[in-house]
Protein backbone atom coordinates (compact mmCIF):
# COMPACT_ATOMS: atom_id res chain seq x y z
CA UNK A 1 0.00 0.00 0.00
CA UNK A 2 0.86 3.62 -0.48
CA UNK A 3 2.93 5.35 2.57
CA UNK A 4 1.29 8.24 1.28
CA UNK A 5 -2.27 6.87 1.42
CA UNK A 6 -1.90 5.21 5.00
CA UNK A 7 -0.62 8.57 6.21
CA UNK A 8 -3.61 10.22 4.57
CA UNK A 9 -5.68 7.65 6.42
CA UNK A 10 -4.32 8.36 9.92
CA UNK A 11 -4.75 12.03 9.69
CA UNK A 12 -8.30 11.53 8.65
CA UNK A 13 -9.05 9.14 11.23
CA UNK A 14 -7.70 11.54 13.69
CA UNK A 15 -8.93 14.49 12.65
CA UNK A 16 -12.54 12.46 13.24
CA UNK A 17 -11.55 11.27 16.47
CA UNK A 18 -10.92 15.03 17.68
CA UNK A 19 -14.06 16.08 16.01
CA UNK A 20 -15.84 13.22 18.22
CA UNK A 21 -14.54 13.63 21.08
CA UNK A 22 -15.01 17.91 21.16
CA UNK A 23 -18.16 18.53 21.54
CA UNK A 24 -18.82 16.78 24.73
CA UNK A 25 -16.73 19.68 26.47
CA UNK A 26 -18.24 22.03 24.34
CA UNK A 27 -22.00 20.62 25.37
CA UNK A 28 -21.52 20.82 29.01
CA UNK A 29 -19.95 24.67 28.80
CA UNK A 30 -22.84 25.75 25.91
CA UNK A 31 -25.56 23.91 28.60
CA UNK A 32 -24.37 26.00 31.58
CA UNK A 33 -24.18 29.38 29.28
CA UNK A 34 -27.98 28.28 27.89
CA UNK A 35 -29.10 27.80 31.74
CA UNK A 36 -27.61 31.34 32.81
CA UNK A 37 -29.20 32.92 29.99
CA UNK A 38 -32.59 31.38 31.11
CA UNK A 39 -31.45 32.63 34.39
CA UNK A 40 -30.75 36.26 33.32
CA UNK A 41 -33.70 36.77 31.26
CA UNK A 42 -35.93 35.21 33.38
CA UNK A 43 -34.64 37.94 35.95
CA UNK A 44 -35.32 40.79 33.87
CA UNK A 45 -39.01 40.17 34.09
CA UNK A 46 -38.94 38.87 29.87
CA UNK A 47 -40.74 35.92 30.70
CA UNK A 48 -42.46 34.99 27.37
CA UNK A 49 -38.36 34.79 26.18
CA UNK A 50 -37.21 33.15 29.28
CA UNK A 51 -39.88 30.39 28.55
CA UNK A 52 -38.35 29.28 24.82
CA UNK A 53 -35.06 29.23 26.74
CA UNK A 54 -35.75 27.32 29.53
CA UNK A 55 -37.93 24.83 27.18
CA UNK A 56 -33.99 24.90 25.20
CA UNK A 57 -32.72 23.51 28.48
CA UNK A 58 -34.93 20.81 29.22
CA UNK A 59 -33.94 19.70 25.68
CA UNK A 60 -30.35 19.11 26.75
CA UNK A 61 -29.12 15.29 27.16
CA UNK A 62 -26.39 15.87 29.25
CA UNK A 63 -28.91 18.10 32.30
CA UNK A 64 -27.67 16.62 35.55
CA UNK A 65 -30.37 15.86 38.51
CA UNK A 66 -30.45 19.55 39.95
CA UNK A 67 -30.15 21.44 36.83
CA UNK A 68 -33.58 19.36 35.53
CA UNK A 69 -35.49 19.61 39.13
CA UNK A 70 -34.52 24.03 38.07
CA UNK A 71 -35.25 24.12 34.57
CA UNK A 72 -38.81 22.22 35.41
CA UNK A 73 -39.19 24.31 37.99
CA UNK A 74 -38.59 27.70 36.23
CA UNK A 75 -40.01 26.81 33.02
CA UNK A 76 -43.27 26.59 35.39
CA UNK A 77 -43.09 29.45 37.05
CA UNK A 78 -42.85 31.46 33.88
CA UNK A 79 -45.63 29.56 32.27
CA UNK A 80 -47.85 30.33 35.02
CA UNK A 81 -46.78 34.33 35.24
CA UNK A 82 -47.56 33.75 31.45
CA UNK A 83 -50.85 32.22 32.03
CA UNK A 84 -50.91 28.68 31.00
CA UNK A 85 -51.82 27.08 33.82
CA UNK A 86 -51.93 23.64 32.14
CA UNK A 87 -48.29 23.86 31.32
CA UNK A 88 -47.19 25.01 34.64
CA UNK A 89 -49.15 22.48 36.54
CA UNK A 90 -47.70 19.56 33.94
CA UNK A 91 -43.72 20.81 34.99
CA UNK A 92 -44.72 21.37 38.60
CA UNK A 93 -45.34 17.52 38.92
CA UNK A 94 -42.08 16.92 37.15
CA UNK A 95 -40.29 18.71 40.05
CA UNK A 96 -42.38 16.70 42.52
CA UNK A 97 -41.96 13.53 40.67
CA UNK A 98 -38.24 13.79 41.06
CA UNK A 99 -38.32 15.24 44.38
CA UNK A 100 -41.15 14.91 46.41
CA UNK A 101 -40.14 17.05 49.40
CA UNK A 102 -39.37 19.87 47.90
CA UNK A 103 -40.36 23.38 48.90
CA UNK A 104 -40.66 26.48 47.14
CA UNK A 105 -38.54 30.11 48.25
CA UNK A 106 -40.11 31.50 51.04
CA UNK A 107 -40.37 35.08 49.11
CA UNK A 108 -42.28 32.76 46.20
CA UNK A 109 -45.48 34.74 44.95
CA UNK A 110 -48.31 33.33 46.67
CA UNK A 111 -50.24 32.50 43.42
CA UNK A 112 -47.38 30.61 42.35
CA UNK A 113 -46.93 28.69 45.80
CA UNK A 114 -51.30 28.19 45.58
CA UNK A 115 -50.69 26.26 42.34
CA UNK A 116 -47.64 24.33 43.44
CA UNK A 117 -49.40 23.07 46.69
CA UNK A 118 -52.20 22.22 44.62
CA UNK A 119 -50.27 19.68 42.62
CA UNK A 120 -48.72 18.15 45.84
CA UNK A 121 -52.22 17.61 46.80
CA UNK A 122 -52.70 16.25 43.48
CA UNK A 123 -49.93 13.66 43.61
CA UNK A 124 -50.23 13.08 46.83
CA UNK A 125 -46.54 13.65 47.54
CA UNK A 126 -46.32 15.86 50.88
CA UNK A 127 -42.82 14.58 52.05
CA UNK A 128 -42.13 18.12 53.71
CA UNK A 129 -39.66 18.47 56.36
CA UNK A 130 -41.72 18.55 59.78
CA UNK A 131 -42.04 22.38 61.20
CA UNK A 132 -38.86 24.04 62.37
CA UNK A 133 -37.03 21.90 60.20
CA UNK A 134 -34.95 23.60 57.09
CA UNK A 135 -36.11 22.98 54.00
CA UNK A 136 -34.26 20.97 51.40
CA UNK A 137 -32.75 23.16 48.39
CA UNK A 138 -32.73 22.22 44.65
CA UNK A 139 -31.09 18.88 44.15
CA UNK A 140 -32.27 17.51 48.15
CA UNK A 141 -29.38 19.14 50.00
CA UNK A 142 -30.39 21.14 53.34
CA UNK A 143 -29.26 24.48 53.58
CA UNK A 144 -26.49 24.85 56.55
CA UNK A 145 -27.53 26.08 59.10
CA UNK A 146 -25.02 29.81 60.65
CA UNK A 147 -21.65 28.58 61.25
CA UNK A 148 -20.04 28.14 64.59
CA UNK A 149 -18.28 31.38 64.48
CA UNK A 150 -21.24 33.08 63.78
CA UNK A 151 -23.21 31.82 66.74
CA UNK A 152 -19.96 32.64 68.41
CA UNK A 153 -19.70 36.09 67.49
CA UNK A 154 -23.69 36.97 67.94
CA UNK A 155 -23.20 35.57 71.76
CA UNK A 156 -20.07 38.22 72.44
CA UNK A 157 -22.46 40.70 70.85
CA UNK A 158 -25.03 39.72 72.97
CA UNK A 159 -22.67 39.21 76.16
CA UNK A 160 -21.21 42.78 75.63
CA UNK A 161 -24.59 44.58 75.05
CA UNK A 162 -25.69 42.86 78.33
CA UNK A 163 -21.79 44.05 79.96
CA UNK A 164 -23.13 47.71 78.75
CA UNK A 165 -26.69 47.66 80.73
CA UNK A 166 -24.71 46.55 83.62
CA UNK A 167 -22.09 49.47 83.63
CA UNK A 168 -25.17 51.96 82.86
CA UNK A 169 -26.77 50.64 86.01
CA UNK A 170 -23.85 50.64 88.35
CA UNK A 171 -23.67 54.12 87.12
CA UNK A 172 -27.08 55.24 87.71
CA UNK A 173 -27.07 53.33 91.15
CA UNK A 174 -23.94 55.95 92.07
CA UNK A 175 -25.83 58.42 91.03
CA UNK A 176 -28.47 57.76 93.04
CA UNK A 177 -26.60 56.98 96.45
CA UNK A 178 -25.22 60.76 95.94
CA UNK A 179 -28.72 62.19 95.74
CA UNK A 180 -29.48 59.95 98.78
CA UNK A 181 -26.46 61.19 100.74
CA UNK A 182 -27.10 65.09 99.49
CA UNK A 183 -30.76 64.35 101.26
CA UNK A 184 -28.74 62.81 104.41
CA UNK A 185 -26.42 65.91 105.36
CA UNK A 186 -29.82 68.33 104.71
CA UNK A 187 -31.69 66.29 107.21
CA UNK A 188 -31.92 67.70 110.55
CA UNK A 189 -33.59 64.38 111.90
CA UNK A 190 -31.04 61.82 113.33
CA UNK A 191 -32.52 58.88 112.63
CA UNK A 192 -33.56 60.07 109.26
CA UNK A 193 -30.21 61.23 108.39
CA UNK A 194 -28.94 57.58 109.78
CA UNK A 195 -31.66 55.77 107.37
CA UNK A 196 -30.34 58.13 104.09
CA UNK A 197 -27.04 57.01 104.91
CA UNK A 198 -27.75 53.12 105.48
CA UNK A 199 -29.38 53.65 102.28
CA UNK A 200 -26.46 55.26 100.51
CA UNK A 201 -24.37 52.63 101.42
CA UNK A 202 -26.64 49.73 99.92
CA UNK A 203 -26.57 51.79 96.76
CA UNK A 204 -23.01 52.15 96.49
CA UNK A 205 -22.32 48.56 97.19
CA UNK A 206 -25.35 47.65 94.32
CA UNK A 207 -23.30 49.98 91.75
CA UNK A 208 -19.53 49.36 92.41
CA UNK A 209 -20.96 45.50 91.87
CA UNK A 210 -22.72 46.47 88.92
CA UNK A 211 -19.50 48.14 87.61
CA UNK A 212 -17.32 45.37 88.23
CA UNK A 213 -19.87 42.76 86.66
CA UNK A 214 -20.66 44.60 83.55
CA UNK A 215 -16.75 45.38 82.77
CA UNK A 216 -16.18 41.53 83.16
CA UNK A 217 -18.48 40.95 81.14
CA UNK A 218 -18.22 43.69 78.36
CA UNK A 219 -14.83 42.57 78.10
CA UNK A 220 -15.14 39.24 77.65
CA UNK A 221 -17.26 40.05 75.48
CA UNK A 222 -15.47 41.29 73.47
CA UNK A 223 -13.03 39.02 73.81
CA UNK A 224 -15.44 36.18 72.65
CA UNK A 225 -15.84 38.31 69.16
CA UNK A 226 -12.71 38.64 68.73
CA UNK A 227 -11.77 34.73 68.82
CA UNK A 228 -15.17 34.18 66.64
CA UNK A 229 -13.48 36.67 63.73
CA UNK A 230 -10.45 34.99 63.91
CA UNK A 231 -12.05 31.42 64.02
CA UNK A 232 -14.11 32.61 60.59
CA UNK A 233 -11.37 33.90 58.88
CA UNK A 234 -9.12 30.60 59.05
Amino acid sequence: MNPLGRSTGAVILLALAGALAAPAGASDADGQRLIEKARRVEAELEYDRAAELWLEVLALSDLNADELLEAHLHRGIVQLIRGDDGSARSHFRAVLRQQPGFELAADTSPKIQVVFESVREELGTDNRPMAGAPAAAPGGRTPAGPSFASRLMLGGWIAGGAGALALMAGTALLLWARAVEAQALASEVQVERISRYDQRDLLIYGGDAALSLGAVVVIGGAAVVAYAALSGCE
